[in-house]
């Protein structure tokens, strides 16, 4: 990042708020490939050229896009789960948050599952995100991973491989989260498959 761009991100916040914002919408429908930086510029109304003067390239572009919305998921995660201390009631709120989450931000959401579940990311073929994507949802999973530790500690298990732990609680979400979206969940129900998992997780992390 230049100083001169850094400067400019610095004096107008908003402006660079906007510009992340329009650019999540863009990639999160398009992908980065097809995804168009002009567009984004007609969108929010402003030439190319100053685009770029908060950006140095598409690809920057698009890395603070995951940036921002894997901050703004664990920013919202981590105050609907504050007010709980119970490690129950908190992993049931984080499953909930996430619900909350896709809902009331669905061109982050979607812009975060496309990058977390992209082939070329997962497996390292495209070296351009691949480290950016792991970073940026690396706080994410750690809170996640607090739950889950709290969890087992309360139930007496020993807690064991907690990175595959994590991994195996995160894939469980993110396939429910997907369920409800395919087949219309109400809200209602939402909670009680809430309580279905943190059943079938407390059966099965906590063996």
């Amino acid at each position: 990042m230049t100083a001169k761009t850094k400067q400019l991100r610095q004096e107008k916040p908003e402006k660079y708020a906007q510009i992340i914002e329009a650019a999540t919408r863009e990639f999160s429908s398009k992908g980065f490939e097809q995804g168009n930086v002009n567009t984004i510029a007609e969108d929010l109304g402003i030439g190319k050229g100053t685009l770029y003067n908060y950006i140095e390239s598409k690809e920057a572009l698009f890395l603070e896009t995951i940036r921002w919305s894997a901050a703004k998921l664990t920013a919202f995660v981590k105050e609907e789960i504050r007010a709980h201390d119970d490690p129950l009631e908190k992993l049931r709120a984080f499953i909930l948050a996430d619900f909350r989450f896709m809902d009331e931000n669905p061109h982050s959401y979607q812009l975060i599952a496309s990058v977390f579940y992209g082939a070329n990311v997962i497996y390292g073929k495209d070296s351009r995100f691949a480290e950016a994507v792991q970073e940026a949802y690396w706080e994410f999973l750690e809170l996640l991973g607090e739950i889950i530790s709290s969890v087992i500690r309360e139930s007496g298990a020993k807690v064991g491989d907690l990175d595959a732990k994590i991994f195996m609680v995160f894939g469980l979400i993110e396939s429910l989260l997907l369920y409800s979206v395919v087949r219309k969940i109400s809200q209602p129900d939402r909670k009680k498959d809430a309580d279905r998992v943190v059943r079938l997780l407390l059966e099965g992390i906590c063996a």
